[in-house]
């Protein structure tokens, strides 16, 4: 009986969402879509039914969830009824897997009953395996279920997203969900974005309390594409957020990108006075402020890296810029590459100043530099495209293999793993997760173990 429910589950969803999609006006609709519309309907309401009597309750909530998804192009309210279901019936389920592995103890036997028989650890290893496969399955059952949800209603996804694990008490399975949502959580709002800018702000600025990442400014150039004034209201949010903590070394490339992104939204709306400024002046030296601080508080052999975020910091806190430069060696000034940062007039103003100690290679010294800067920007622009699932595989493959080339011959440890770590998140938003964790492993393989 399954076999046969899911063959017409799947021969009726195709059909029903492109009728559901391309009818738009109710009048409009013949007999016979009306007519295929209630058979696809009631297909689903019997369907629905049949999922209610498995036995599985994970295959009843995965089944819903599709089905509430079709449903809601004909009927919103009882969609979003089935979803509330699939949310009640999820939380029972991650409870269930919770008070199983607490029964079992903790993983190093401190908790666990006094047997004395090695038959009964190896079924207790055998059992607690089973179960964190479930919940690791679980875990990604819920990402999709959210994802489904978004495109119809963003706050039942994010209801969803956040209470769904909201009873969990296990250590372990805290840390796993944890370190899944790091990154698809901006998946899911990277997708709201497109949607509904407003959401959108209001589940990133909520994301903040668990710190700034570099992810924050990418969803604010996709809230500025859509809705430049809701976008105001997260840039102001993040600003606040800078500002109110005291910044971490990954941080500071994230503070240059949105210095950076505000410099260039002021620039285009003192050209063209319908555009919408993310910042004034005032706020772009006072994240340029931030990050100057953050610099200078490094340690002495730390001053080099400051090199790399000259360019904003000259341009909004020219007085900061060169303290950052006084602090550092002839060399670190000459010869420090700036992987991150923007090129701009502002960046080789600064360039110059610094080479006027090097008079006799001043030509060739900023002629080369120029050239690295260009090269660079340019890779990370080509980076950020290949997220793009419309890009040709081809040209995709070409932009990986030269990134991947031009960051592992790239001086600096830190900025390695960094563009690694960007150039692999673009290559699993398109959707291949194996290459991602090749690249991910040769960031690691950077990592000082101690």
């Amino acid at each position: 009986m399954l076999k046969k429910m899911l063959l017409l589950f799947v021969l009726i969803s195709s059909p029903f969402i492109t009728a559901a999609q391309t009818v738009t006006d109710p009048a409009a609709k013949s007999p016979e879509d009306e007519k295929l519309n209630k058979a696809a309907v009631d297909f689903l309401r019997e369907t629905l039914s049949d999922v209610g009597n498995l036995r599985s309750l994970e295959n009843r909530i995965s089944f819903t969830s599709e089905i509430a998804g079709l449903m809601w192009y004909h009927d919103e309210t009882e969609a979003r009824n089935m979803f509330r279901g699939v949310s009640s019936d999820f939380q029972q389920l991650i409870l269930q897997y919770d008070s199983q592995m607490n029964a079992l103890g903790s993983v190093d036997g401190a908790d666990q009953p006094d047997v004395g028989s090695a038959s009964f650890f190896m079924e207790d290893e055998s059992s607690r395996g089973k179960i964190e496969r479930k919940f690791r399955t679980a875990l990604a059952v819920r990402q999709q279920i959210a994802m489904s949800m978004a495109e119809h209603d963003p706050d039942l996804a994010f209801g969803f997203y956040y209470d769904g694990l909201a009873g969990i008490t296990n250590p372990d399975f805290r840390k796993q969900s944890d370190n899944s949502d790091k990154y698809f959580e901006f998946q899911l709002m990277t997708q709201i974005a497109a949607r509904a800018p407003d959401k959108a702000v209001k589940f990133a600025t909520r994301s903040l309390k668990d710190g700034l990442n570099y992810q924050h400014v990418e969803i604010l150039k996709k809230i500025y594409a859509k809705d430049p004034d809701k976008a105001a209201d997260f840039a102001s949010a993040l600003l606040s957020k800078v500002k109110g903590d005291t910044l971490k070394r990954e941080n500071f490339w994230v503070v240059n990108s949105l210095i950076s992104f505000g410099s260039e939204t002021l620039e285009k709306s003192q050209k063209d006075g319908k555009a919408k400024a993310i910042y004034s002046k005032s706020d772009l030296q006072d994240l340029a402020e931030a990050l100057a601080k953050a610099l200078l508080d490094l340690p002495k052999e730390a001053a080099g890296e400051g090199a790399s975020y000259l360019g904003q910091i000259q341009k909004y806190a020219p007085s900061r810029a060169s303290q950052i430069k006084a602090r550092m060696s002839p060399d670190e000034r000459y010869g420090a590459n700036a992987l991150f940062a923007v090129s701009n007039r502002a960046y080789t103003n600064a360039m110059n100043t610094v080479a006027n100690d090097y008079p006799s290679n001043i030509s060739r010294a900023q002629k080369a530099r120029e050239d690295r800067e260009k090269n660079q920007q340019q890779m990370m622009d080509d980076v950020m495209k290949v997220g793009n699932k419309d890009l040709p595989k081809d040209q995709r493959d070409s932009i990986i293999s030269q990134a991947r080339k031009i960051l592992l011959s790239t001086p600096g440890r830190d900025k390695k793993i960094a563009g690694l770590s960007i150039l692999a998140a673009q290559v699993a938003k398109a959707g291949d997760k194996d290459l991602a964790n090749q690249i991910m492993k040769d960031a690691e393989g950077l990592v000082n173990p101690n």
